[in-house]
């Protein structure tokens, strides 16, 4: 095998190994649906591209083909980058938080995803691909059941190892829309019966999801594409055209369902119960965290607020109605990209559509009409699904990944040389491919181990504390905040505050440990003097030095409180109410 195959299976087995993500959970990581299948996710890519960035500076076969779609992608990457740097706290918007784990970072992963999928999988790869991922989501369907079933884990609202209902249903959407796709190319009897049965595994665990947004998505992707065979087929007569049955179907379905919403067969179902309730005034949250995001995109209209600047909003525009709860999106995928990068922001985002749907017609080689259809009410159906919540990893990756595959239909592909480059003594990939491999210990340290390191620790001091174990919450609270490290900072400060009032209320001195003292401090300013404009930090800060009994700097923050807050009524109530 030559150095050039080695490296470009590494980057394959890199890509393909993407696919395992959903599975992922880390019991021993502090949020266990969330944090493992964004570390994994950056590891592999980073080891990936490593080996592909060698292989593309000794094969120009697989470097990126240039398109409009690349070309969205980058300038999307840039724009994004821009209103992180000016936005309202550069560092969070870099490195995010344990909760979501977004950020620019993941965010440049998914850059170089795209570029590693979209030029290096040939045809027979793409498709083996798409197979294992439609066979993995049919696992994910059957696991779903066992959940249904009331075997494992509770039975309302399927989330299986997403831990979330809705991140579980756009990614069955998508393998739906895949294994439609594979159905419509393959003419093998018995792929089309695996592919069938998948669609029925898949429709039965996105239909327990009770996720709204999913199914109508899906159900207006569908239409969309059947609409778009028959309008651009000009062979067909209206009377043999399905979508004219289709659009006739959904209204009687509509309108029965409408006329019966009060029944009792629907009333007692936990799935078309959600339908039947649907309205504006059902949806109090979004009611007000979408007027608070308008309000927000009025102070930076042309930029934004840079990534996970919504925290920021809501703290400048905070509302007595949303007390009992802290929010960090607008659940709305162009109030939130508004939020981040302003109106260029959203304008770089639209243009991944724009430019993919643009591809896909016009350049898609080999792609039936039915099959182009498809993919654009795949991409509706996303949308739509987006318009009432927000990404995942999962649903990052799915889409980056529909992203790549039209940029290599889209693009002329050439098969990867299988000889290394003539005239190369080895010199030069010596000394380069000993800088990409130190670049590369470099970034999985500090873009993972650090990380992953402090979530362990704090799941570990969250187990410690519930075994009412003090001593050693304190020790791991002290390891996680020595690595000084952005992730997770109001991960570590949120527990470490409670931690200490639960010690205040056992009667143990505070002042017994200075070094831990001092720690706690440092990260607190630090937190605060990076985002001084951020309510939570600031409460949190406050909460701090009250429990060690510092009146002068409680008050300091208490007023820093009184500054953001607008509506002295909203002061007087976070007095009695913590902020959350």
């Amino acid at each position: 095998m030559t150095f050039n195959k080695i490296l470009r299976w590494i980057a394959v087995t890199a890509i393909y190994a993407t696919l395992i993500i959903p599975f992922i959970v880390t019991d021993s990581l502090i949020f266990p649906f969330i944090t493992g299948k964004n570390f994994f996710f950056r590891i592999v890519v980073e080891i990936g591209f490593a080996a592909w960035l060698l292989l593309a500076l000794r094969d120009v076969a697989v470097r990126p083909r240039m398109s409009v779609l690349l070309g969205a992608f980058t300038i999307f990457l840039a724009v994004i980058g821009v209103a992180d740097i000016f936005g309202d706290n550069p560092w969070i918007s870099f490195w995010s938080n344990f909760d979501r784990m977004d950020g620019y970072i993941t965010t440049l992963h998914l850059f170089l995803y795209f570029l590693m999928a979209g030029s290096l999988l040939s045809e027979k790869l793409w498709m083996r691909f798409l197979e294992c991922s439609v066979a993995g989501s049919a696992l994910m369907s059957i696991s779903g059941i066992f959940q249904f079933m009331k075997i494992v884990g509770p039975g309302v609202r399927l989330s299986t190892t997403f831990g979330n209902a809705s991140y579980l249903a756009i990614y069955l959407v998508f393998n739906i829309f895949f294994a439609i796709l594979l159905f419509v190319r393959d003419r093998i009897v018995w792929k089309r019966i695996l592919l069938g049965f998948a669609m029925v595994l898949n429709a039965f665990g996105l239909y327990y999801t009770a996720t709204r947004g999913a199914i109508l998505g899906i159900a207006g992707g569908l239409l969309l594409s059947v609409v778009l065979i028959d309008l651009l087929d000009k062979k067909k007569t209206w009377k043999k055209k399905p979508s004219v049955y289709a659009l006739i179907a959904v209204v009687v379905i509509a309108a029965v369902f409408i006329t019966r919403k009060d029944s009792a067969f629907i009333k007692n179902s936990p799935v078309l119960s959600r339908f039947a309730n649907i309205s504006w005034a059902e949806s109090d949250e979004r009611q007000l965290l979408w007027p608070i995001s308008l309000r927000g995109i009025a102070d930076r209209p042309v930029l934004g607020w840079g990534q996970e600047g919504f925290n920021s909003v809501f703290g400048a525009h905070f509302s007595l109605r949303l007390t009992s709860a802290w929010f960090d999106r607008a659940h709305n995928i162009i109030l939130d990209w508004l939020v981040t990068g302003g109106i260029l922001g959203l304008m770089a985002y639209l243009s991944l559509f724009a430019a993919s749907l643009w591809l896909l017609w016009k350049n898609a080689r080999d792609l039936s009409l039915a099959e182009k259809a498809l993919y654009s009410g795949l991409m509706f159906a996303y949308f739509f699904h987006n318009l009432f919540t927000f990404d995942n990893i999962v649903s990052y990756i799915t889409f980056a990944t529909l992203l790549a595959f039209i940029q290599f239909k889209s693009t002329e592909y050439v098969s990867p040389s299988d000889l290394d480059v003539k005239k190369d003594t080895g010199r030069d990939t010596v000394v380069i491919g000993t800088a990409i491999l130190m670049a590369l210990m470099l970034s999985l340290y500090s873009f993972n181990w650090s990380c992953i390191e402090t979530a362990r620790l704090l799941e570990h001091a969250a187990k410690a504390r519930a075994a009412g174990n003090l001593s050693q919450v304190l020790s791991d609270f002290e390891q996680a905040l020595s690595h000084n490290h952005a992730m997770g900072r109001y991960e570590v400060i949120k527990p470490l505050l409670s931690a200490v009032a639960q010690m205040s209320a056992s009667g143990v001195q505070l002042d017994t440990s200075q070094t831990f003292y001092e720690i706690s401090k440092k990260a607190i300013e630090t937190c605060t003097a990076r985002n001084p404009g951020n309510l939570r930090n600031n409460a949190l800060a406050a909460d701090f030095y009250q429990a060690y009994g510092d009146k002068v700097m409680e008050e300091k923050y208490l007023l820093k409180i009184a500054e953001i807050l607008t509506n002295v009524h909203v002061l007087q109530s976070q007095q009695g109410t913590k902020v959350e």
